[in-house]
This record gives structure tokens, sequence and C-alpha cells, in this order.
């Protein structure tokens, strides 16, 4: 519901996205809704990108076509295991962990941290998490993951 209710009063992105800035992505083979979502991003630097698809995340940080992307989204693009991990870390681990455990299976690297379902402690799950991140954040060249919004990256 609070997640709903910040989406609900965020403003929508205006206009179009840049076709070149478009095509490139594809030509990364990042799939369309990726690629839109990616280059509808550029219009500022203000606007933050939370994906949970790693593979357009290496591609978009592989592709040597896409350089000037991806400076433009270094430090601003959030994984589905930080987001996780904020919450977590920021709320009542045990009433979370019911709803966590329900839905584990929408990711596999969520589904190996909370692989011990209603068992699993907020220390290995923090771990599995953090790693997930680390290793996620090299395979990109560490310039697309934001790891703490408040400070360096380590």
């Amino acid at each position: 519901a609070r997640a709903r209710e910040f989406v609900n009063g965020t403003s929508p992105i205006e206009g179009e996205p840049p076709l070149a800035e478009f095509q490139c992505l594809l030509d990364a083979n990042l799939d369309a809704g990726e690629a839109d979502m990616f280059a509808c991003a550029l219009s500022s630097t203000e606007i933050f990108v939370s994906s949970g698809d790693k593979r357009a995340l290496e591609a978009l940080a592989t592709n040597p076509g896409c350089r000037k992307l991806l400076r433009h989204f270094s430090r601003r693009v959030f994984c589905l295991e930080y987001i996780v991990l904020q919450i977590i870390t920021t709320n009542d681990f045990d009433s979370l962990l019911p709803k966590l455990v329900a839905g584990y299976d929408c990711d596999t690297a969520i589904r190996a941290a909370f692989g011990s379902g209603m068992k699993a402690q907020l220390e290995n799950v923090v771990r599995s998490l953090e790693s997930r991140i680390a290793d996620l954040n090299e395979r990109t060249g560490g310039t697309l993951l934001v790891v703490d919004p408040t400070r360096k990256q380590q």
C-alpha cells in the first residue's frame, strides 16, 4: 500500500523517449519495455530507475554503444535486492517475513535470500542480499547500482 501511495505521488515522465538512445538500448538487447523506461528517464538527472532485470542492467553496462547512457545513469539505478534490503533493515523484519516469504518466488535472488522460509534470519538475509548487490555491481562495472544514496559506494 505504501509503495502504491509513493508511485501515485510521483509525476509521469513527459514526452517521447529520444529515438537514437532508444534504438541504442534495443541494440544492446534490452527488451522494449526496459529500453523505453531507460530512454524516458534520460529526460532528467533527477530520475532514478528501479529494475529487477539484471540482464538489462548488465547489457547496458557492457555494450560499448551505451557508454554515454551509462554515464547518465551512474549511481541512479536500484535493483530489486537493494529495495528489499532497505525495506527489511528499516522495518520490523519479523512482521515482514510472512509477506516476503509468500512472494519470494518472484525472483531468484530473493528466493535464495529467503530460502529458509519462515525460519529465515535477518542477518543471513541481509548477507545474501548484500552479496547479490555486490556481485551485480561488479558485473555492471560498479556504475549502475546505488548501494546507499546517502554515502559513496564502497
